[in-house]
């Protein structure tokens, strides 16, 4: 029985801290919606008196930061100097590679010259070779025409 006692006194405790917070909430609520209502009084008050006056390099200011031109034209710019400096890096790397590219153009010349070269020597072997042939052929007929004149 006292247990049941005990839980009751507890649970009152907790509901009586709970409806003492929400009681605090709602006096609070008015206070809080009407400081903002005076700070949204006094804001439009304030933008209103900015549109009626005269300086129009004010209100384009005004105007610019508003709606965050400002920043996104500061975002251009950073996005304008990243790419000329990444522009700016390539054009320094294309022109350390230009001296090896060109070193690699010149050895795939002399490569072409060279493979020329073993193409003309082997030209030259074939006709070597033709040539030694046709020295035996010629050698040959004419031994074949000593012999038929020797025999006749």
């Amino acid at each position: 029985m006292e247990f049941w006692l005990a839980l009751r006194l507890a649970s009152l405790h907790v509901t009586s801290y709970a409806s003492m917070a929400e009681q605090a909430a709602e006096a609070l609520d008015p206070i809080t919606v009407a400081k903002l209502h005076c700070a949204l009084l006094i804001w439009v008050k304030t933008s209103r008196e900015f549109l009626h006056s005269g300086n129009d390099k004010e209100k384009f200011k005004f105007f610019y930061k508003a709606t965050l031109l400002e920043q996104l034209n500061n975002r251009l710019q950073d996005l304008k100097f990243a790419l000329d400096y990444g522009n700016e890096c390539v054009n320094k790397m294309e022109d350390s590679v230009r001296p090896i590219l060109n070193e690699v153009n010149e050895l795939d010349e002399k490569i072409k010259k060279g493979e020329h070269i073993e193409e003309t020597s082997q030209q030259f072997d074939q006709l070597n070779k033709m040539l030694a042939w046709l020295c035996v052929y010629e050698v040959d007929g004419n031994s074949n025409k000593l012999a038929s004149c020797l025999k006749s």
